[in-house]
């Protein structure tokens, strides 16, 4: 490996350290040990010299290790160029790894539980996928890396074996699997689309008023959605359906919650790290010859600086006057899962900080916060989580998720039978 190559492995090591150390607010004392460690270790093995595809594997074992959903590493270009994907898109229903969406050709094998891919056993593929991705939420590191599949299994056949002992081959293809969506197919009968775009699907069941959110990237998702106001005004109620959805801009997802409440939003509960250099200074003189802890409990903010766990705590609040309290007499139900993270967690936690809807389903991915994005010497991007969020009464939702007041799964019977069992009770 030439030089430069090596010269700019480690540059990304310690730019990322540097980002880490001064951005990340979940530290604690044990972590901050651990991650020296590795950053350590890292550092060793770049100057041993590895290629390309081991030194990410490396960035990314290192990112799962803070255990965040907004702390990943995205691959260059230089990697991808080279891939190969899965021809069938997997997740995980009632703790089973199955195929979800796939080629025509493979439709026999749709959500039938796998037992084993290629050298991997169903939890052996599992803890892979968390061990390069988001060790809290398997369901998100799944789906995380299957863009990413021949980057970590380096094969070109897939052989599948399933619970039931059928085993078949599947070919990697050359372009990322998309899929269908059949959600439209699995509404009733009765539904009447009054929107359908890539950001947003609108349709009135009766006299209810489904939204399905995709995300929260683009404006458009507000305009969209404000424009059937008097719509939801003669519904009894709003069904936002959020699952799956993977966020964007939280200010999107404010926008329109604040159609619910009269008065500004209340948010969440937000902690920065803050960098002072004489804080910092003073933190050394008076802790540079303390080793008693006892003594430290006395100088803690100053031993907390220098641990990079001094927080400043804000309370942050948005307003949107021209849609304040729209649509406040209108009932709200929410569905979520898993996969439901990010702003889309802001939107629910919204909701739930002045119970002003009924969630139902499963416990959201336990993720939220402001992402930094480090752009790295190797052509790969590193992002990391700046903010630390809580519910505006301090409530903690990271790598736990929000939890539902209707625990709702999935089943693998009702997917084989096209059957939402989640939105049917909501519109029960």
């Amino acid at each position: 490996m030439l030089m430069k190559e090596v010269e700019n492995q480690i540059s990304d090591i310690l730019k990322i350290n540097h980002y880490v150390l001064n951005l990340f607010p979940y530290w604690e004392d044990e972590l901050l040990k651990e991650w020296d460690k590795e950053i350590t270790n890292l550092v060793l093995k770049v100057s041993g010299n590895i290629d390309l595809n081991n030194f990410y594997k490396k960035l990314m074992k290192l990112s799962s290790l803070l255990n965040d959903g907004h702390t990943l590493v995205y691959l260059p270009e230089k990697i991808k160029e080279t891939f190969t994907y899965f021809p069938f898109k997997l997740a995980i229903i009632e703790d089973n790894l199955v195929i979800v969406e796939c080629e025509d050709k493979y439709q026999e094998y749709l959500f039938k539980p796998i037992k084993k891919l290629n050298n991997f056993s169903d939890t052996e593929f599992r803890d892979l996928c968390i061990t390069y991705g988001w060790r809290s939420n398997r369901e998100f590191s799944i789906n995380l890396l299957q863009s990413e599949t021949s980057f970590l299994i380096e094969e070109d056949i897939l052989d599948l074996e399933f619970i039931d002992n059928s085993k078949n081959e599947f070919k990697l293809i050359d372009k990322k699997y998309e899929g269908k969506s059949t959600y439209i197919k699995q509404l009733p009968k009765e539904a009447k689309i009054l929107h359908d775009s890539e950001e947003i699907l609108i349709a009135k069941i009766n006299k209810k008023i489904l939204v399905k959110i995709n995300h929260f990237m683009t404006e458009e998702v507000v305009t969209n959605f404000y424009k059937y106001a008097k719509d939801y005004l003669k519904a009894e109620e709003i069904i936002f359906d959020l699952r799956n959805n993977l966020g964007g801009n939280s200010g999107f997802a404010d926008a329109i919650y604040q159609g619910f409440i009269d008065e500004a939003i209340e948010m969440e509960k937000a902690y920065h790290q803050v960098i002072n250099s004489e804080r910092v200074a003073s933190a050394t003189m008076n802790l540079y010859n303390i080793k008693d802890d006892t003594a430290k409990k006395e100088y803690k903010e100053f031993y907390e600086v220098l641990k990079h766990q001094y927080l400043e705590v804000t309370i942050e609040k948005s307003n949107f006057k021209q849609y304040q309290g729209l649509l406040k007499l209108v009932k709200v139900k929410i569905l979520q899962n898993r996969m439901t993270y990010s702003s889309a967690e802001n939107f629910i936690i919204n909701f739930d900080s002045n119970k002003r809807a009924l969630l139902i389903g499963e416990n959201t991915a336990g993720s939220t916060g402001q992402p930094a994005w480090i752009k790295l010497k190797t052509g790969g991007m590193f992002m990391i989580t700046a903010k630390r969020v809580e519910y505006p009464n301090g409530k903690i939702h990271h790598n736990i998720g929000i939890k539902p007041d209707v625990f709702i799964q999935e089943k693998l019977e009702d997917k084989i039978n096209n059957v939402d069992s989640v939105l049917n009770f909501a519109l029960s």
